[in-house]
């Protein structure tokens, strides 16, 4: 394997979407490169895609989506420490929070860990994240997606926007995920769970 890889993530804490910024935090992720073999299609059979997804899934975008997939939780639960610690000034304040790919995996982390204070008048503007292949071991209260209010989309230039299926939420999580447009009037938003399989 050799190599490594650097996630750099920024999180984005505004009193409204149209303030100036008003503070930005700022970590760091690294991990060992995948192998080759790590990267194949068979390393997501839990993604259930279908077949126009698996033909145009590169290896690039496989290459990210393992990034993501292989997150340990050593990996993110100091970060979601020090970001919990980073925003306890905005207790009882109004927030948007901003953020993008890294930046929003450490936010949903930080959400699903239980630890963020409820009742707080908190928008999560979370954007590019591909939620399919969250970490289910990370999702230890799930039931916090319903005590935030939380927007996720994807930009249009996302090469993830070809991908419906990464909208879709680990079983593990049964709350409806609140997917936005913000950039098209055209297509309607969508609401995307992925529910557990029925019995036959």
């Amino acid at each position: 394997m050799g190599s490594k890889d650097l996630m750099v993530g920024h999180v984005f804490l505004k009193k409204t979407r149209i303030d100036r910024l008003k503070n930005v935090y700022t970590f760091e992720i690294e991990k060992d490169g995948p192998f080759i073999t790590e990267t194949f299609m068979s390393q997501f059979k839990e993604l259930p895609l279908n077949a126009a997804e698996k033909r145009n899934l590169s290896q690039s975008n496989r290459y990210e989506l393992k990034f993501f997939k292989s997150l340990e939780e050593d990996d993110i639960h100091p970060l979601v420490e020090d970001f919990i610690n980073g925003i306890k000034s905005y207790y009882g304040k109004p927030m948007i929070v901003e953020a993008s790919s890294t930046g929003a995996f450490l936010c949903l982390a930080a959400i699903l860990s239980g630890k963020l204070p409820k009742n707080q008048n908190w928008t999560f503007e979370l954007t590019d994240l591909p939620v399919a292949v969250f970490p289910e071991h990370l999702i230890k209260s799930p039931q916090s997606l319903e005590e935030h209010h939380i927007n996720f989309q994807f930009h249009p230039n996302c090469w993830m926007n070809s991908f419906p299926t990464l909208k879709k939420a680990p079983q593990t999580i049964t709350t409806t995920l609140k997917w936005r447009d913000y950039w098209s009037e055209t297509i309607p938003a969508e609401n995307h769970t992925l529910g557990k399989k029925q019995a036959a």
